[in-house]
C-alpha cells in the first residue's frame, strides 16, 4: 500500500491509533472528537468514515481491534471539492474583506477560464472513484490557470491575505525542536527520517493521482448522515480555503433535515 490518496492513508492512521490506544489504555473507551482544517477538508471526511467501518468490522467480529468512540468531527476552512471551491477563489478575490486581488476585467476572465478550462475537468474527476489521470489532469489545469496565476498578481500569504507572503507567523522553531536527537528517541521516531512539516515526496504521490481535485462531499454526507456531530467553520481572511467556497460546500451536502437546518452568521 502506498500512500498517494486519502483513501490510501486512512489505514495508516487507523493502525496509528490501534497503537496508540494499546500503549494508552486509559484512553480506549473515550469519545473521540477529530478536528482537522485546510486539507482536512479532504482526509478529516475519509478517516471519519475509515474509522466508522472499522468499528463496524470489529462488531461484526471480522476485524480485531479497538474501537474509536468517534463523536464528532470539525472542519476549518477546509478543501472539500476542487469543482466548487477553485469558483470561490475567484469571487473571493474580487469581493473580500481586506484587499482587491483582482480587477473587474480579470474577475471575468478567470470565470471564463474556469468554465472553459477547468469545470470540464473536475466533473470528468468526480468523487473518489474518479481515475488519477482525470483527476491529475483536473489538479494541474485548475492550479495553473486560476490558483497560480492569481496568487502571482499580489503579495499575499495565501491563508491570510492581510499578510505578506513571507509571512513569519506561525515560526517554525518547532520544526527543529522535533528533529531534535533527544526529542526523537523520546517519541519513538525513525532518526533516519528527519522531520518535514510537509513531505515532497507524499505531496508528489498526491500530486499524481490527483487527489486535490477530488471531491470529498459525498463521503462528508456519509459521514453526517451517520449521526457523527459535524462542525465546519472558516475564519474570512484565508484565500486558498476560503468562506466563500466552505459555505456553498455546507449547503452542497446532503444529509437528512438539511432544509430545515439555519446558517449560524
Amino acid at each position: 500500500m502506498s500512500m498517494r490518496t486519502c483513501l490510501n492513508a486512512a489505514p495508516y492512521v487507523w493502525k496509528l491509533m490501534q497503537a496508540f490506544f494499546a500503549q494508552f489504555q486509559e484512553y480506549q473507551n473515550r469519545d473521540f472528537g477529530l478536528f482537522t482544517e485546510s486539507y482536512g477538508g479532504h482526509y478529516g471526511p475519509e478517516l471519519a468514515s475509515y474509522f466508522t467501518s472499522e468499528n463496524a468490522a470489529i462488531a461484526a467480529g471480522t476485524v480485531v481491534g479497538q474501537k474509536i468512540s468517534l463523536v464528532a468531527i470539525g472542519i476549518d476552512n477546509g478543501w472539500f471539492a476542487s469543482i466548487i471551491q477553485e469558483k470561490a477563489s475567484i469571487y473571493f478575490s474580487f469581493n473580500n474583506t481586506y484587499k482587491l486581488i483582482i480587477s473587474a476585467f480579470q474577475h471575468k476572465m478567470y470565470l471564463e477560464s474556469y468554465e472553459t478550462y477547468c469545470l470540464p475537468l473536475l466533473k470528468k474527476c468526480g468523487a473518489v472513484a474518479g481515475s488519477d489521470a482525470d483527476c491529475e489532469m483536473g489538479y494541474h489545469i485548475c492550479y495553473n490557470t486560476i490558483e497560480f496565476s492569481m496568487s502571482s498578481v499580489v503579495d499575499m500569504d495565501p491563508y491570510d491575505v492581510r499578510k505578506e507572503f513571507k509571512n513569519p507567523f506561525p515560526p517554525k522553531t518547532y520544526v527543529a525542536y522535533l528533529r531534535r536527537q533527544e526529542v526523537v528517541k523520546a517519541i519513538g521516531a525513525n532518526a533516519k527520517i528527519p522531520y518535514a512539516e510537509c513531505s515532497d515526496k507524499i505531496f508528489s504521490g498526491f500530486t499524481r493521482t490527483g487527489d486535490n481535485a477530488r471531491s470529498f462531499l459525498p463521503t462528508l454526507s456519509r459521514v453526517v448522515q451517520s449521526g457523527i456531530t459535524t462542525l465546519i467553520w472558516a475564519g474570512d481572511a484565508d484565500w486558498i480555503c476560503n468562506w466563500y467556497g466552505g459555505l456553498e460546500c455546507a449547503d452542497a451536502m446532503v444529509y437528512k433535515g438539511q432544509r430545515s437546518s439555519g446558517r449560524r452568521k
